[in-house]
């Protein structure tokens, strides 16, 4: 269980994760890493390390990625506004 477990963090990795650190510090930890080891390795406070490893436990692989906020939707896409933007060059050239 826990070698699989290992294996889809890994998959979880190239799926870009919010914080890669993060998913790091759970891979070493589940590897069995002491909790100080993987602060100093990561250069964070073990209390982060701490903070990353509970909301692993209570929430599992979601954590790992961005939650959806509420708010104001996009007016305009990204796609959007490359066009906008090359548009406006090429009206300067």
């Amino acid at each position: 269980m826990l070698r699989t477990l290992k294996r889809e963090i890994r998959k979880l990795i190239s799926k870009k994760p919010k914080n890669l650190n993060e998913t790091r510090a759970i891979l070493l930890h589940l590897e069995g890493m002491k909790i100080s080891e993987i602060a100093k390795i990561l250069q964070v406070h073990k209390s982060t390390v701490y903070r990353w490893i509970n909301e692993f436990q209570r929430e599992g692989e979601k954590c790992l990625f961005h939650k959806e906020r509420k708010g104001r939707k996009k007016k305009v896409n990204e796609r959007e506004i490359k066009v906008k933007e090359l548009q406006a060059y090429g009206k300067q050239t």
